[in-house]
């Protein structure tokens, strides 16, 4: 898929988009103006139909305990993504970690991005140019560059408007006193 032009080329570097929602993941690669999806996945949540390990548990003045045997806690397929992800970012990457310039994009929900940029290897780690919360799995990959775009025009704009009104700071350091 071609990006366009008014969007980032990435040219000279081999950029890579990881994409995780709460189950799912996406790897793109962008290079020379060229957008490939080269992995995606999604780790199954187990169903369970109706009582399926049901249990109750009471006594002489009623239900005490109840739940299911058979429910999967968050946590844990929390815990699964994160290892799945971190990885097939890690596999995905290594051919081409010792051969050129890398950049890695990380787009995942809030809670889940701290874990998974905890869960990649360091020399990935390190790759890392920027990151973005939010569930963007289902969103096309020139959407993803269009907001690394605008995050980075954001950036910058607000870096100018500190550092342009240096009569602005003189003016709060007179009033402070």
């Amino acid at each position: 898929m071609k990006i366009s032009e008014t969007l980032s080329q990435f040219t000279g570097v081999q950029a890579f988009l990881a994409v995780a929602g709460m189950h799912a993941g996406v790897i793109y690669q962008a290079h020379e103006g060229e957008v490939k999806k080269l992995e995606s996945f999604e780790v199954e949540i187990p169903k369970y139909s109706d009582h399926e390990g049901f249990y109750a548990r009471g006594g002489k003045g009623g239900t005490y305990v109840t739940g299911s045997v058979r429910e999967v806690k968050k946590s844990d397929i929390e815990k699964q993504f994160i290892k799945e992800m971190s990885g097939r970012i890690a596999k995905t990457l290594a051919p081409f970690m010792g051969n050129s310039l890398i950049e890695v994009y990380l787009f995942a929900p809030r809670e889940i991005l701290p874990m998974l940029s905890r869960a990649l290897p360091v020399n990935v780690r390190k790759c890392i140019r920027d990151n973005l919360q939010g569930n963007y799995v289902h969103v096309p990959p020139p959407e993803l560059i269009g907001m690394l775009k605008q995050k980075k025009t954001e950036s910058i704009e607000s870096l100018k408007q500190s550092l342009a009104k240096p009569e602005a700071k003189k003016l709060l350091k007179k009033k402070e006193k």
